[in-house]
């Protein structure tokens, strides 16, 4: 496949001088704090003076053509570009091999999503437990008030009753409700 290093010859130049030249519609971005400047190949390739002088024009050509006179002027004035058609041709020769490969991203994708999958239903299963165990403090909590509520209601009744029988071991009856 293609692996050329970022300091060969075949590294796209990282400045490109003069390029309103080369396109009408252009822009500039920063991507991972560098300058980056994007080129509508299409533009360039409408251009009506498609002349190889630099090796900017020859990037751009490669990016952007495929009728096969404008690729032979190319490889003729740049030889350095035959290797990249060479991996090119092969994978218009081989399908088999960019279908396998494009086969083996989908597993890994696949396995990927499984994965994000199951982190996120984990996700949910925690927070549905924390959740679970708030709510069962509340109504610990709750208990515990109710407990209380009882007792002290228990401790009123008795407290009820001894000062009723109090009263009626003094003679003083109190009709019961």
């Amino acid at each position: 496949m293609l692996k050329y290093p970022s300091n060969s010859r075949f590294a796209l130049p990282y400045r490109i001088p003069f390029f309103t030249a080369y396109c009408q519609h252009w822009g500039r971005g920063r991507f991972q704090s560098k300058t980056v400047i994007y080129i509508s190949l299409d533009t360039f390739r409408e251009r009506s003076d498609n002349v190889i002088d630099n090796e900017l024009d020859a990037w751009l050509t490669f990016f952007s053509q495929n009728d096969t006179d404008e690729i032979i002027k190319l490889v003729k004035a740049y030889p350095q570009f035959i290797p990249m058609y060479k991996d090119i041709t092969d994978i218009r020769n081989t399908p088999e091999e960019v279908i396998s490969m494009f086969s083996e991203e989908l597993r890994i994708l696949d396995r990927n999503t499984t994965k994000y999958m199951i982190d996120q239903i984990y996700l949910r299963a925690e927070k549905a437990e924390e959740k679970l165990g708030e709510a069962e403090a509340r109504c610990d909590k709750a208990e515990s008030e109710r407990d209380e509520a009882y007792s002290e209601r228990d401790k009123a009744v008795a407290e009820a009753d001894r000062f009723r029988a109090l009263l009626e071991a003094n003679g003083i009856q109190i009709p019961k409700e």
